[in-house]
């Protein structure tokens, strides 16, 4: 035989440590000459390089940024909730014909208002910590916005005062913001619900397992164990 299993143990070897040593080659951005590792500029151009420790921090920021990207499905729905009832709240939430004149109602010009500001506070807890009290707070906030827009659906002239009431004689309808209102008030309910039952807080499963303290006492039953044990060797 031309080739005895030894020779090809070591051409398997050298093989292998030929192709790690490929692997792991770097090369110049500029020229594309071949470069080590520790060389902070190329020697053929004169380039800068990227430092290893710079390679590592890019790595991590890159990362960082794919992680919180990665956001779990009932947060994400709970900010496309409250982004949609904040849109709502600064539309048309109704109109008035009359005389051959149309007025409209935006809904910061009423009770609008209310349902903004819970825009921005389920949307702020949300950012802040997604947790079973972001959660509650969500499921709370969607519920309210969901009730007082399904209000004005229901009853247009829910905020319309005794002395206004001539106002009944005229076309009343109901425009898109109230709309946008109650389904993003409902999309934030949801999501929060969907939240609390299947994901609560995601960070809770990457908290480590504490270690039992090494002071703590050892008791007789741990000392007739151990004895028992070595009895049997």
């Amino acid at each position: 035989m031309l080739f005895s299993a030894e020779s090809a143990s070591y051409a398997g070897h050298g093989y292998i440590v030929l192709l790690g040593k490929y692997a792991n080659m770097t090369y110049c951005p500029e020229c594309g000459a071949e470069t080590e590792s520790e060389w902070n500029h190329c020697q053929i151009c004169g380039t800068n390089l990227p430092t290893q420790a710079k390679t590592e921090k890019m790595s991590s920021d890159f990362d960082s940024v794919n992680s919180k990207s990665n956001l779990p499905l009932g947060q994400k729905g709970l900010f496309a909730g409250s982004g949609i009832i904040g849109i709502g709240a600064l539309l048309p939430w109704m109109s008035v014909n009359a005389l051959g004149t149309t007025l409209t109602k935006r809904g910061v010009d009423g009770d609008g208002v209310i349902t903004l500001v819970l825009a921005f506070l389920i949307a702020g807890a949300g950012i802040y910590q997604w947790s079973k009290k972001t959660q509650i707070v969500g499921v709370v906030g969607g519920v309210i916005v969901t009730w007082l827009s399904g209000i004005y659906i229901v009853d247009p002239l829910a905020g319309v005062t005794t002395e206004s009431s001539d106002i009944t004689q005229y076309a009343i309808s109901i425009e898109m913001g109230l709309y946008l209102t109650i389904i993003g008030g409902a999309i934030a309910m949801l999501s929060s619900a969907y939240g609390f039952v299947n994901e609560g807080s995601p960070d809770s499963s990457k908290r480590p397992v504490e270690e039992p303290s090494r002071d703590t006492p050892v008791t007789d039953a741990d000392t007739s164990d151990q004895s028992a044990t070595d009895s049997t060797e």
